[in-house]
């Protein structure tokens, strides 16, 4: 299957390197075939390539108030989605 993709349903334990899977096959005449896969878990690769820090009142671009606004620009380097909840950006070296 070309384009397919395997969801898990849970959290994997941190440290996890692969998941294995066992298939089962059955046809109508009862003939099954069963194989165990070894994926392995593909860590996101979410890159910082762009940073803007305002530094005076005429910086572009502005936010909703019309006051220039910092802003990062992120690069996703895998071909598949990358769900970022829970990411967040601080200057508290304590959050």
């Amino acid at each position: 299957m070309v384009g397919a993709e395997l969801r898990l349903a849970t959290i994997l334990p941190a440290g996890l390197t692969a998941v294995s899977l066992r298939l089962r096959a059955a046809d109508l005449t009862g003939l099954t075939a069963e194989t165990v896969v070894l994926l392995p878990i593909v860590a996101p690769q979410v890159r910082i390539n762009e940073v803007l820090a305002v530094t005076t009142a005429q910086s572009l671009p502005l936010d909703q108030d019309g006051l220039p606004c910092d802003w990062i620009e992120l690069s996703n380097e895998l071909a598949q989605p990358v769900n970022l909840s829970g990411w967040h950006l601080s200057d508290d070296p304590d959050t």
